[in-house]
This record gives structure tokens, sequence and C-alpha cells, in this order.
């Protein structure tokens, strides 16, 4: 059985038609894609029911793993993924610091620690061309946006949720950037997910244009709240959730396990009690329609990661890019309707809704673990993590005839492993960066045990 990890613990774990611009024996290029407040089994290839055609390409091409774990929550996370630390010693051990208020400086300040090496300025010192695109959620304040932090070129939310259709008006600023320029989105003919992919794919094609190797971090919003999806999108999965979360939940479990993900999870363990049979709860279209709207965004977050493998593949730079794809935690169970942005006459899942999927649907999102974003339970912390490599580098991931590993693997082991299969990582490079995380490469072949630690304060 999976653990069941509380609070504070230590763990010991084995461990546009574009020009093709192809340069012989250039660097790999890396897409580092991370998805928001995903469920382990949200994917086809780890059990939905939810299209997923261009990540399940991914991981029949190259390998998907059962046991990544991540840091429970949006900005430990992505402090720990960029720079291969635990999240406490790059300052973001907790949730991010606001404009208004001054937070003690050290392991809760709120912000990534500017002198610590990350991903965007360690590649483009080793001659790597830079961008990012999406959620970046690692400071307010302008001196902690992106561009200060060896990016070249960044587009998309500095803060850490929004309107997908629109900048709503709230209580919070949820502030857009282009590099380093505060934009407002337009109100209309705008879908942030379909933006993300936009900005992601211009930077690739003005990157490999140039001939230099790159690293593009894309980091979509969806599916984090709110419920936001394009009619297109929702109109796929019209009906598809109207037997309800129990049975959706027992069938992904079903399908996850003939798709040999789960090691050892061989019955779903029960639902909370908090969470009510189908039949005794609204079962109007209103709460089926909420995972169809969550089903959509997942849908079209694919459809768009299917765009940047076609640019990849136009540019010739497809067979010569590490493409890596994970969620920052699991599923959340919020419900959001305190925040009085939702407008009851207009359907979920349209611009002037403003709802979240709450438990009940969290659970089926998270199958097979118990509970949710925020929580140091495997609900939390467990998350996918597909890794697609070029046939140059097949060498590099061991045995070669696994398509599932079970290795403990954790967010902070990409950026190690990102040198690794690139510019190679030597025992000096780890002392210089302060590094916390291994290759993955080093996990997979190594026999020696290994400790990881989970803390998180709200």
């Amino acid at each position: 059985m999976r653990y069941l990890l509380p609070f504070f613990l230590t763990i010991v774990l084995s461990c546009a038609q574009p020009t093709p611009t192809t340069t012989p024996n250039r660097s790999p290029n890396v897409l580092l894609i991370l998805a928001d407040d995903m469920g382990f089994s949200d994917l086809g290839c780890y059990g939905s029911q939810i299209e997923t055609p261009h990540l399940d390409r991914l991981a029949k091409e190259g390998v998907r793993f059962s046991n990544f774990y991540n840091c429970a929550k949006c900005t430990p996370s992505r402090g720990s993924l960029l720079t291969g630390r635990y999240p406490h010693r790059a300052g973001v051990g907790s949730a991010i610091a606001m404009p208004d208020k001054n937070y003690k400086k050290g392991a809760y300040q709120g912000y990534l620690e500017s002198s610590i090496p990350n991903i965007a300025n360690f590649f483009r010192e080793n001659g790597y061309q830079t961008g990012m695109s999406g959620k970046w959620h690692l400071g307010e304040r302008e001196q902690h946006w992106p561009m200060n932090y060896g990016f070249d070129s960044y587009y998309g939310l500095i803060s850490g949720a929004s309107s997908y259709f629109e900048k709503v008006k709230e209580k919070r600023n949820r502030r857009f950037v282009q590099d380093s320029t505060e934009f407002t989105p337009p109100s209309k003919d705008w879908y942030f997910t379909d933006e993300i992919a936009d900005h992601a794919i211009e930077h690739i094609t003005r990157f490999s244009q140039a001939g230099q190797p790159f690293v593009e971090y894309v980091a979509f919003t969806a599916p984090h709240w709110p419920l936001h999806a394009l009619d297109k999108d929702i109109q796929k999965y019209a009906g598809k959730y109207d037997q309800g979360w129990a049975a959706t939940r027992q069938a992904r479990h079903q399908k996850l396990q003939g798709l040999g993900v789960l090691e050892n999870v061989p019955e779903l363990p029960l639902a909370p009690e908090t969470i009510s049979a189908w039949d005794e709860r609204d079962t109007t279209q209103a709460w089926a329609r909420r995972m169809e709207v969550h089903a959509a965004m997942v849908d079209n977050m694919d459809q768009n990661i299917g765009r940047l493998l076609a640019t990849l593949e136009n540019l010739g730079q497809l067979e010569n890019t590490i493409v890596l794809f994970l969620s920052d935690n699991g599923a959340s169970a919020e419900d959001i309707t305190g925040r009085k942005l939702h407008n009851p006459d207009i359907p979920i899942g349209q611009q002037g809704s403003f709802l979240s999927f709450c438990e009940p649907w969290a659970n089926v999102s998270n199958v097979p673990f118990y509970n949710y974003k925020l929580r140091l339970y495997e609900g939390g912390i467990a998350s996918p993590l597909i890794v697609h490599y070029p046939k140059s580098l097949a060498n590099k991931i061991a045995p070669q005839a696994e398509k599932v590993y079970h290795a403990p693997v954790h967010i902070m082991d990409i950026f190690p492993t990102m040198i690794d299969w690139t510019v190679g990582l030597q025992a000096a490079d780890r002392q210089t960066l302060g590094l916390d995380g291994n290759s993955i490469n080093q996990l997979l072949t190594s026999k020696e045990k290994r400790s990881l630690f989970w803390e998180y304060r709200k």
C-alpha cells in the first residue's frame, strides 16, 4: 500500500509552418511543461477517460513515473522545480509574499531567493536561450519577476490564479506581465491556456531560428480553478459524468490498474465520509457540469501541448528536445463560492462564472490517493511525470525495457536531470549549485536508499 504521509515527515525510499532549423551536434533543447492542480489520474495514460492524445503519445514514446512527488502547493513546488532544492532553501517554504506585507527573510520569505542558481540563469550562462510562458507565482514584487532571474522572454500571470477569459476585478490584484511590462488582457476572444501556448510557440520558433539550444518553461494554469473552458471543448464531455463521482472514480482506478502504473494499490480506498452518495446530492446538471468543464480544461491543455510538439516537429527540433511534463500538486478540494465572483445566471465554465469542482470531484481526480492539495498525503504530493527524450539520449534512461518506473523521484530532481542530460552534471556543479536533488538517471541506477522530507506551513 502506498504511504499516507503525515504533516511533517521523513520517509526513506529506494530510489505557422516554420522553417526546419536542425543543427548537427547541437546540445539538446528542453521543453519543461507544468500543469496546475492536476490530479494523479487526470490523463488518459494515468487512468482518465479525458482525451489527452498528445500526452499519451509522449508517454508511449517515452516513460512514465508512478512515484513522483511535489511539494503540495504551487509556490513551494515551483521554487523546488526551478532550483533543484527543497523549497525552504529557496525561500518559498510556504505561501507567496504579497506586495503590501513584509516577510522575514529566510525559509518562509515568500519569494524566490535571487542569489540561488536556477534553471533560467544556469542555462543562460551555459549558452542556452531561456523562455517562460505561464504562471510564475514566486514573487509579486517587480524585482521578483521572471526576467530578473535569467529568463530572456516571459509572458504570463505573476499571481496564483485568475479568470481564463479576462482580468477580474477582485480584492487581490492579479498581475499579467509580458517580459517586464504589466498588461491587461482583452475582455473577449482571449483564453489564457491558448495564450500561454501561443507565446511559448513564439519563443521556441525564435530561439530555434537563432541557432542556439533553448530551455522553454511552459507553466499552464489549467486545470486550476476557476472552472473555465471553451464551449467546443465542454461539449465533448456533455453527459460523460452523469453517473456521478463514485462510478467515475471506480472506472479510473480499474483503467489505471490495467495500465501498469500502480504498483501497490490493488483495491481502491474508500472515499471520505464527507463525500455524500451521488443520489443524496444535488444531481442536476450543475454537479456533472463541473467535471465536464474540468475535463475540457485538461483536454484543451493537451491540445495546446500538441501544438507545441507540432512546432518542434516543423522546426526539426523534436528529436533534439527533452520534454518533461508534471503537475505542481494534487487536485484541489477548495470551494471558492466565498469569493463571491460567480454569476449564477452564467453557465458553469463560461466567462462570468467562477466556481471550483470541490472535494467530490477532487477525490476522483486524485485516484487512488487520499486527500488533496495543501496536505502532505499522497493526494497532495503525488503527481504524474512523463519524460520524452531524443533517441540520442536513450542510454541515459535505464533499464531500457521499462516504460513505467516505480523508483521515487522528487520535483527537485528535475533541474539536476536537465543538467545531466544537456551540459553534464559534475560533482563540482552539485556543490556550486547547492542541489538537493539528483539526476533521474542516478536515481534509477543507484541501489542506495535515500531520505525525502516534506513540510508545509499554510
